[in-house]
């Protein structure tokens, strides 16, 4: 979801970029206007969207489920497989396997909650703790700052012309999307808590540095 979202930006990015030269009347209202595009593409794409194979199988349709199943699998033995898991999780016998049937342990979240911030057990109360604290710091460390105001960032930095403000924009988006590639690629051989730690370094130093580099960059500006 990462690269999708990150790939989005990059494409606005240089979407800008490309409608800067167009008239100030004109272009701001194409700049604005073109990011509905994608908006509706993933409407639709909803629309026709099939409904998860659990919940068709919680609702007692079975072969509504395996045909999805059949179709997100590789194979129909793997989708046979997920089916078994899905309707032992359901309390459906594993040689039923009528179309439709009738589910007699439903199950409604009751007491998620609870156990989750009320009653939580150690394990819950670390991978809650960890889930938070990684999401707190990354917005606190000023991310979307970056990424929504490079411009007036560049600016700041003594960039004065429009347009090199918005390549210099599309190359953070760039270098953004390049390295979550890379990540994403590297997850599976590394594993997550190296690269969390790595990335977490790479950004204390670069924060550490910015109050050190701020004061000549505003000096430099004012001369």
């Amino acid at each position: 979801m990462a690269v999708f979202i990150n790939g989005g930006i990059l494409i606005g990015y240089i979407s800008n970029y490309a409608f800067s030269k167009v008239t100030l009347k004109l272009g701001w209202r194409v700049m604005l206007g073109i990011g509905a595009i994608p908006s509706v593409l993933l409407m639709v794409g909803v629309l026709v969207m099939p409904e998860s194979p659990r919940w068709l199988v919680m609702r007692g349709r079975l072969g509504d489920a395996i045909k999805v199943l059949n179709k997100i699998s590789e194979t129909k033995e793997e989708a046979q497989q997920r089916l078994a898991g899905i309707k032992q999780a359901a309390g459906i016998p594993e040689n039923c396997n009528d179309d439709v049937v009738q589910v007699t342990k439903q199950n409604t979240g009751e007491g998620v909650w609870k156990e989750l911030f009320l009653y939580p057990t150690p394990m819950v109360r670390h991978i809650l703790i960890a889930g938070l604290g990684i999401h707190f710091f990354q917005q606190a460390s000023g991310v979307d700052t970056v990424v929504l105001y490079s411009p007036r960032i560049f600016e700041k930095v003594g960039i004065t012309s429009d347009k090199d403000k918005l390549l210099a924009t599309v190359a953070v988006g760039f270098i953004k999307t390049v390295f979550i590639l890379v990540a994403t690629f590297m997850l599976d051989r590394v594993g997550r808590r190296p690269l969390l730690l790595s990335s977490v370094g790479g950004m204390v130093l670069s924060l550490s540095r910015s109050p050190s580099a701020s004061p000549s960059l505003i000096t430099r500006r004012r001369n």
